[in-house]
């Protein structure tokens, strides 16, 4: 049938206004003070363990430099992970075990990107090739089915929200064919 999608876990709750972008990602004080982000298609470098592909990290907004959210450390396959992602000229970055442990993930983020590939290589790294996306609110549940289901946001897959009743949506995302992937129905009194 699919994969059942908890949405209630994805409500905003807003942390301090963040007005780097222009135009900005978020209304005057809607900017969120926890965003996920996952990384998808990190091939490991040889020797190196297996890179948390698919794995929601959940980043918390820096208190003093609001463009900036981070995650100090998240128990993944026995290992610890550091993230962080950020917006204006921020780093995005994964990393293992510790602040400046090797690294899985970077990308710079000079502008306000929500996806981006990865830029390491297997030269003092430990994978290469992927890519990031960011999510915060019901109203990226496409990105957040673009990641889980490794879905390439960047190359044009497509998605529809249509209404199925009063309490129902289902998203349906499809590549630039138009040939449907996959379909989910969102039981939208979670929200």
């Amino acid at each position: 049938m699919g994969t059942e999608i908890k949405c209630s876990e994805v409500m905003a709750e807003f942390g301090t206004t963040c007005s780097t972008c222009t135009p900005s990602l978020w209304e005057s004080g809607k900017t969120p003070k926890y965003i996920f982000i996952v990384f998808a298609g990190l091939k490991p470098c040889p020797g190196a363990i297996t890179p948390p592909n698919g794995v929601r990290f959940r980043l918390t907004q820096d208190p003093v430099f609001p463009q900036r959210w981070f995650v100090d450390t998240q128990e993944w396959d026995g290992y610890e992970w550091f993230a962080t992602w950020g917006v204006g000229g921020e780093h995005v970055y994964l990393r293992q075990d510790s602040h400046a442990g090797p690294l899985h993930f970077y990308d710079w983020n000079p502008a306000c990107e929500i996806t981006g590939p990865n830029s390491t290589n297997c030269t003092h790294n430990e994978s290469t090739n992927g890519q990031y996306c960011v999510f915060w609110e019901q109203d990226d549940i496409p990105r957040t089915i673009n990641c889980d289901f490794k879905l390439n946001p960047i190359s044009g897959t497509a998605f529809h929200r249509g209404v199925v009743d009063a309490t129902h949506e289902v998203i349906r995302l499809n590549n630039r064919n138009g040939y449907t992937k996959c379909r989910v129905k969102v039981d939208t009194t979670e929200f």
